[in-house]
């Protein structure tokens, strides 16, 4: 892995991902939320979580799968995947799984990113939640390392897709900090 330093315009693409960051503070919040009424396991609640995420992300993925055989600019999907072999075969179920960004294989639309990286915060929920617990403060805390890693050019690597998910960490803990103090409905209710 190469280590180099990011330009001016690369580090406020990645500061100003507001909406992202809003959907990941969500994320955050209703998972916290949602555990805490639940009375199921982390493992459990992950699980049955996930599922959701793959069931929703398949409503979409099979449409947009059929429709790119018509108007994908990129060609059709067998295209796209690398022939209709065991290999495309298997990188079209890791693209409709919405883990491509590990493997490094094609997708159909690179803006379905957020899933794999939702996919990441979700599975780190259990241990986030046990550490909110016990140092409310922490999570934020760690979350807010790889930020500043970038901000001061310590680290920046901008070819590799798996590490987007440090930079949603922190957003992701604000929303379970939010959901655990109730900061939200006390505010609304001042």
């Amino acid at each position: 892995m190469t280590i180099c330093r990011a330009s001016a315009g690369d580090l406020l693409t990645s500061w100003t991902k507001v909406c992202a960051a809003l959907f990941v503070i969500i994320s955050g919040y209703g998972l916290t939320k949602s555990f805490a009424k639940s009375g199921n396991s982390g493992k459990e609640f992950v699980f049955l979580h996930i599922n959701k995420l793959l069931i929703a992300r398949l409503w979409v993925y099979i449409p947009v799968f059929f429709l790119s055989y018509f108007f994908h600019f990129m060609g059709r999907p067998v295209d796209i995947y690398g022939g209709n072999g065991l290999y495309g075969t298997l990188k079209l179920l890791i693209d409709a799984l919405g883990v491509r960004a590990f493997f490094y294989t094609p997708t159909l639309n690179q803006t379905w990113w957020y899933m794999e990286a939702i996919f990441v915060l979700y599975l780190l929920f259990p241990i986030l939640y046990k550490l909110m617990k016990k140092f409310p403060w922490l999570p934020m805390v760690l979350g807010l390392i790889p930020v500043l890693l970038v901000a001061f050019n310590i680290y920046w690597n901008p070819v590799s897709q798996t590490e987007r998910e440090i930079y949603w960490f922190f957003p992701f803990a604000v929303g379970m900090f939010l959901a655990e103090k109730d900061l939200l409905n006390r505010a609304k209710e001042k």
